[in-house]
């Protein structure tokens, strides 16, 4: 059975319940951005923020999920009306398209973690679905145990 965008994003809501950190769908930030969670996913990219440049070394890698911590489109909430009618937003769109890619964002949840991931590191690991992931031994053993359970099936 393929791993879906939706498999990926549960698997990350159950880290952060093991970490102690509620997921609250009331957010703006951490959803979909782009695609959605019934795309099967080929690999897994981390960024700081879904450029064009993160999308198309992603895609060069073979990997469909981008999974940045800021904005894709040039604003805190990812309000495509406010780009709508720029080029550069069609742009991306078309590729964004052609190559299947779904975009979640992660911000609000990934600052509530202790220690706050963005400023640990762990945010620019790429995960790919035919590697191992390992966590960082600053987390707490809970929180290392929740990794291991989480992804340890990835691609299987």
């Amino acid at each position: 059975m393929p791993l879906t965008a939706g498999d990926v994003v549960n698997r990350i809501k159950a880290v952060m319940a093991v970490q102690g950190v509620p997921w609250r769908d009331t957010t703006t930030r951490d959803r979909f951005k782009f695609g959605g969670p019934d795309t099967v996913v080929t690999g897994i990219a981390t960024s700081f923020m879904g450029t064009f440049e993160a999308l198309t070394k992603a895609t060069a890698l073979g990997l469909n999920m981008l999974i940045p911590h800021e904005d894709t489109y040039w604003n805190d909430g990812d309000n495509t009306t406010l780009v709508e009618n720029d080029p550069v937003y069609k742009m991306k769109v078309d590729f964004m398209t052609k190559h299947n890619v779904v975009i979640f964002r992660i911000h609000d949840h990934m600052h509530a973690q202790h220690p706050d991931f963005t400023f640990s590191g762990a945010s620019r690991r790429t995960l790919s679905m035919r590697g191992a992931w390992s966590m960082a031994s600053h987390l707490r053993p809970s929180a290392r145990e929740g990794m291991r359970l989480a992804f340890s099936s990835m691609g299987r």
